[in-house]
């Protein structure tokens, strides 16, 4: 299963970029900078990816609406994205290639062994400026700089270690959670597809929503509702999962623990009504009895 990211990490020289300075410097382009934005958060949901679904003739049409946009503007937009080699587009699927370095995918010990190489390449070219003729000097100088660099880069190894335990361990518990929801998304979509209807890609999102939030055994109590009412229409379905959802149902446990508290409540209604029609058939009687010993007629 792939890793979903829900946020952006804009670094401090996102803006400073050549490529948004171009975009910033166009008629409209503070408008095109937050259509790129709202791009790149849309296509967290597909691992920096974002797919024509063919509800509108064009993908820019589509997009237009998902984002809220103008038209023309989206169009501008992905076709300087193209042209900045941004975004690489497959048939139905367009991929934002930015997005790995503005979801945090980077560790800090890649991070500063990248930083600690950059440095020492700087280092160098300026000993090369300054030309240092006196040998003494250069030899303390280098002596100086090799153990300090040895002493950084056995630093760089400890926390590449304790990173690669903590992300095995990551690995395997998000491996075995995978698993499982993947196994629950294949039953799920098995049983929609033999009583409801087949898979279409709009609704891709909301199966594997669904998947992560309720059981399997939930989703075939929703199934068996929808044939019991004789309505397989998959807006019923829907309607009937997202109620459960906005109730905190996600198992059939939880459906059949609110049915019981729903049973119980209605027959403490009817004991009530009960006690009620008794009082009332005994008020009556008296009520008579009294009317005969008074002589009303």
């Amino acid at each position: 299963m792939k890793k979903g990211y829900y946020w952006l990490k804009l670094d401090v020289g996102f803006y400073n970029q050549k490529f948004i300075k171009v975009l910033k410097n166009m008629e409209k382009g503070h408008i095109y900078i937050v259509i790129y934005q709202k791009m790149l958060i849309e296509s967290l949901k597909n691992d920096g990816r974002l797919y024509f679904d063919n509800f509108k003739d064009t993908f820019e049409e589509e997009l237009s609406l998902i984002i809220d946009e103008e038209l023309e503007d989206v169009r501008e937009t992905i076709e300087f994205l193209k042209k900045a080699d941004l975004i690489e587009c497959n048939g139905d699927e367009f991929i934002l290639k930015q997005i790995d370095e503005l979801t945090g995918s980077e560790s800090n010990s890649t991070k500063r062994v990248r930083k600690h190489r950059e440095n020492k390449k700087q280092e160098k070219e300026e000993c090369k400026k300054e030309s240092i003729t006196d040998e003494t000097l250069c030899n303390v100088s280098c002596n100086k700089n090799v153990t300090t660099d040895i002493d950084i880069d056995k630093d760089i190894e400890k926390e590449i270690d304790i990173e690669k335990d903590t992300d095995l361990d990551k690995k395997i518990e998000n491996q075995f959670v995978g698993e499982c929801v993947d196994n629950n998304l294949s039953k799920i979509t098995k049983l929609y597809e033999q009583n409801i209807g087949p898979l279409y890609p709009a609704n891709r999102d909301w199966f594997v929503e669904v998947s992560e939030k309720i059981q399997y055994d939930l989703f075939k109590k929703a199934i068996e509702i929808c044939i019991d009412k004789c309505n397989v229409n998959p807006f019923y379905l829907k309607g009937i999962i997202k109620k459960w959802m906005d109730q905190k149902i996600y198992t059939l446990e939880d459906f059949e623990g609110k049915q019981n508290k729903i049973t119980n409540k209605k027959s403490k209604k009817q004991d009530k009504l009960s006690v009620v029609e008794d009082v009332n058939e005994n008020t009556l009687k008296e009520i008579k009895l009294l009317e005969e010993k008074l002589g009303v007629v």
